[in-house]
């Protein structure tokens, strides 16, 4: 991916603003360099006075040897400072808590003696980092002006770009989803696009070869490298945000595949704030709340999609068998009664026995969602008498009254219905079906009204066979209808029917 040391240093940041970073990195360093040497100083020159005072011969002679180093001085200033002789307290019992401490210092020197001769090397390179520091307080620290890329080694340069770091540590801007951003130069504008092309086509490529954890590694990148920094013109702001859109909404999808199911829900959160009715970014984000187990949070994606014209009908259709799904998934719209499962077993097979005849006369009798939906037993009736008679309705509005019914079938008030209707009945298969022979024309009546289905000219049951005759027309000629149509019986039937 890296091409030039040039290309990477004008791209990501401007010269101007890489320069001002760099030397405030450099006066903070410095300052707390001073700080240090500072602090070091005035402990020494405690220490040097206790040593001198109220240490014996033992002490001093050690002292001369490791007295100087860092690690000396940490380790008996923590003597001191918890004896509190570097205060000077002038106690009755200051001579006995002096050999005390002459003690303590003894055994600590001997210690740090011990430690050197059995690791030299370590202590030579604490010290050696320690004259750097000194060194740095007072020439001042410089750090480099050039990225050299040569140096940083192969592994550890991949590491960093699989992170999302394209800067050495030393000149990262830390400026996550800056609200403001910088405005960047057309110059500088234009490398950024340029950069920005170059990671989605990688990230691109890395896709269709089903790598996916590269590919959401670059859209990563991609999301980085636009988020911090705003087009200097309306123009160039608006194809900043629309790459910016694209490397979420991809950065989005690959984490829902790799089951980073939160990281994708922030990415489509960024893209909604950005566009509220991103199509794909509300789909997606509902996928990841139902894989979470956040069934209710799930269902208002799905019914906001199901719920708007501007919505592909793909769209509604995906988000209508998601709502489907839940419902099977969900305990708290668990509605599963084995009695009725038991009760219901066959009741839509093709190789009914006779003996069924009288329940399906029954079905029939009672529900009209059943009788118009989902049954092939009545499909095949119907194509048999009616496969020459083109029907009432078109594909398009059918597909359009079927959306609708489904969308009111699927509604949370309408789901509270069903549930109080099965506890009402006793979870009894011919109540139930009585009960909602009474629910159903009040949902049905203004979806047919709005259809030229006028109800003040014709009955319910005539408006009802109209609907019926379209739907088993285009239900053996269009997959659409036939999904839809099963959706809807699921819906009301709710988990009493035997997959």
């Amino acid at each position: 991916m890296i091409e030039s040391t040039e290309f990477y240093t004008e791209v990501i940041q401007g010269i101007d603003t890489k320069l001002a970073v760099i030397a405030e990195n450099e006066t903070i360093l410095t300052e707390q360099a001073i700080l240090l040497r500072k602090e070091y100083e005035a402990r020494k020159k405690e220490i040097d006075r206790i040593i001198s005072e109220i240490c014996d011969d033992r002490v001093k002679k050690i002292y001369e040897k490791v007295g100087s180093m860092i690690t000396t001085q940490r380790k008996l200033w923590s003597i001191l400072v918890n004896t509190k002789i570097s205060t000077q307290e002038q106690e009755e019992n200051i001579l006995t808590e002096k050999k005390q401490i002459n003690e303590l210092i003894l055994k600590e020197l001997n210690n740090i003696e011990k430690m050197y001769c059995e690791n030299s090397e370590y202590i030579n390179k604490i010290e050696e980092d320690w004259k750097d520091v000194k060194k740095a307080s007072i020439d001042g620290v410089k750090l480099s002006r050039e990225i050299d890329w040569d140096s940083i080694p192969e592994e550890e340069l991949g590491k960093r770009l699989r992170g999302g770091e394209v800067l050495h540590r030393d000149e990262w801007i830390p400026t996550q989803d800056n609200n403001t951003g910088r405005k960047l130069s057309p110059a500088e504008f234009k490398s950024h696009l340029e950069f920005g092309e170059m990671i989605l086509k990688e990230g691109k490529d890395q896709f269709e070869k089903q790598d996916f954890e590269l590919s959401y590694t670059r859209y990563t990148q991609g999301v980085e490298l636009l988020c911090w920094v705003r087009g200097s013109d309306q123009e160039s702001e608006t194809l900043r945000i629309e790459m910016y859109k694209k490397f979420l909404k991809n950065q989005a999808l690959l984490a829902l595949k790799l089951g980073k199911y939160n990281d994708s829900i922030q990415s489509c959160n960024k893209v909604l704030k950005i566009d509220e009715c991103d199509e794909k970014s509300i789909f997606r984000r509902g996928e990841c709340y139902m894989m979470l187990g956040r069934f209710e949070e799930a269902k208002k994606d799905f019914r906001y999609i199901c719920e708007f014209d501007y919505f592909s009908r793909d769209a509604k259709l995906q988000s209508r068998k998601k709502l489907v799904e839940m419902m099977k998934k969900s305990k708290s719209n668990n509605y599963v009664n084995k009695t009725i499962i038991n009760n219901l077993d066959g009741l839509m097979q093709n190789n009914r026995q006779e003996e069924d005849k009288k329940k399906v006369q029954i079905q029939d009798h009672y529900s009209p969602a059943i009788h118009h939906f989902s049954s092939d037993y009545q499909e095949n009736q119907t194509h048999s008498t009616r496969n020459e008679i083109q029907p009432h309705f078109d594909l398009d509005t059918t597909k359009d009254i079927l959306d609708e019914m489904l969308f009111k079938y699927s509604s949370e008030e309408f789901e509270k219905q069903l549930f109080e209707l099965r506890k009402l009945s006793d979870y009894d298969e011919k109540r139930f079906l009585r009960r909602i022979r009474n629910v159903l024309p009040g949902i049905n009546t203004p979806i047919y009204e709005k259809y030229g289905l006028d109800l003040q000219s014709m009955s319910y049951d005539k408006a009802k066979r109209i609907i019926e005759e379209s739907v088993s027309y285009w239900r053996t000629k269009d997959d659409q209808v036939k999904t839809l149509s099963k959706e809807i019986y699921k819906y009301i039937m709710g988990d009493t029917i035997a997959e």
